[in-house]
């Protein structure tokens, strides 16, 4: 699915658009992962060294204290990440470039431009907006691989 040069701006919009929104789903995955694997590791750190310090295999001074601080702080921040809701971002982001990508594939099969135009609209009115470095990198990685972006 590429945008031919003869499209019009609107058909070439939904599919710029799409493509942008996929950089941005998967940039949201990438955050999601990510936060998930650090709250674990860190959890699993503080597990390790309760254990080794309970079984006197390691002395680390104040280690009540520094577990506790250290726990308080695994919390904060896994209730951070939660409120940045990645995947739920991700999802919308899936949502929106689904039906850019069946309004773009209506509008090849379509007379009616001015009302894919108008659904184009409210397709964008429903979803969060992509960021530019979304848009950025999408133009970068089409170039690089040369995977069919139009002029």
């Amino acid at each position: 699915m590429h945008p031919q040069p003869s499209q019009s701006p609107i058909a070439q919009k939904a599919w710029l658009t799409a493509h942008t929104r996929i950089q941005s789903e998967s940039r949201y995955r990438t955050y999601e992962t990510t936060s998930y694997l650090l709250t674990a590791y860190y959890a699993l750190w503080l597990i390790v060294f309760s254990v080794l310090q309970r079984n006197s295999i390691i002395d680390i001074p104040h280690f009540g204290e520094l577990s506790i601080v250290l726990s308080v702080i695994i919390l904060v921040l896994t209730i951070i990440l939660y409120g940045f809701k990645f995947g739920h971002k991700a999802d919308a982001f899936r949502s929106c470039y689904l039906r850019l990508q069946e309004l773009y594939n209506k509008y090849n099969n379509s007379t009616k431009h001015q009302d894919i135009a108008e659904e184009y609209s409210d397709i964008l009115l429903h979803y969060p907006n992509h960021s530019d470095s979304d848009f950025y990198a999408f133009i970068v990685r089409e170039h690089l691989y040369k995977t069919g972006l139009s002029p």
